[in-house]
This record gives C-alpha cells, structure tokens and sequence, in this order.
C-alpha cells in the first residue's frame, strides 16, 4: 500500500496533459502552419505526442522518448547524440518545447538550433526560472528551409498562429 501511496501522490501531483488539449495546442495548430506554409511533408519534434499523433498530418518525433528509441537513449545522458540525432537525423520541421522539456532538452546549448530554426513565438519560460533559476525560452519553431523561399512567411505565422505560452 505505501508503494502505492506514493504513486498516487506523484500522479495527483503531475496529472497527465489531458488529450484534447494537446491535440488542440499541438496538433491542429501545426497541421495549420504546414498547410499556411504548403507543406504536404512536414514533420514535428515535440514531448506530448498523444493528441499531435491522432490530429497530426506531420511525422512526429516524440522529444518525451516514448515512441522514439533514439531520444529515449540520449535524452539526459548524451547530449552530442541527442543534438546530432535532432539536427543532423531528424530534422523536424517544427520543434515545440516548454516547461521540463525546454529544460530536458535544452536545444540552444547547440549552435544549430538558433541556426537551423527561426522562432515562431516563443517566451521566457516561467517553469524553468521558477524551478531552476535559469532562463530560457519555450515556444513554436520552424525549420528556416521550410521558410526560405517564403517572404514573409514567418511574420504571417507570427501573427496568425502565435501560441501561448503552454502551462498544464
């Protein structure tokens, strides 16, 4: 029963993100910034994937390492892997972060990063400052190739698919 007790307690403490709103946050949202930028072949790397993967038209890479071997391995325990993987393997077009998952993955610690992705919307994480005393931002991010040839396209997202910061 103590075993029990104790998992109880961590379970009402952090309750899973209910389905619909991470279909909603995650998936409908991303299925609407491909189809503003006229992607038929897109993909995303983000940590709630139940909704994403039942709405999403996107390929969906699993940054919380359930449904993706790789970042379950090197998620935390080997970062050049993990960012070599994401970077140079994955590619996602997208990439959304926020809370522990921001932190967890710590994406700007790699170059290609603010290289590679261009900010949709993003935001100083409150999560992070709160529980590690760090700053660093969370948000919605696109793949600079996806927006290359595209002027404008990504004041366009910016202004008609800006999210809010995530807080479940």
């Amino acid at each position: 029963m103590a075993f029990f007790a104790v998992r109880t307690r961590r379970f009402i403490a952090h309750k899973p993100v209910p389905f619909d709103i991470v279909a909603a946050d995650f998936g409908t949202r991303f299925n609407a910034y491909a189809s503003f930028l006229g992607m038929t072949s897109a993909s995303i790397l983000v940590p709630d994937v139940g909704g994403v993967l039942y709405y999403s038209n996107l390929r969906v890479y699993d940054l919380g390492g359930l449904t993706d071997k790789h970042i379950a391995q090197t998620l935390g325990r080997d970062s050049k892997s993990f960012y070599e993987y994401v970077f140079e393997d994955a590619r996602p077009t997208f990439i959304a972060t926020h809370e522990s998952w921001t932190y967890a993955a710590n994406l700007d610690a790699d170059a290609r990063f603010r290289r590679d992705y261009a900010p949709i919307g993003e935001w100083e994480d409150s999560w992070i400052s709160q529980a590690h005393g760090l700053d660093m931002k969370s948000g919605d991010y696109v793949r600079r190739e996806a927006i290359q040839n595209k002027p404008g396209a990504i004041d366009s997202l910016r202004k008609i698919y800006c999210p809010r910061p995530v807080s479940f």
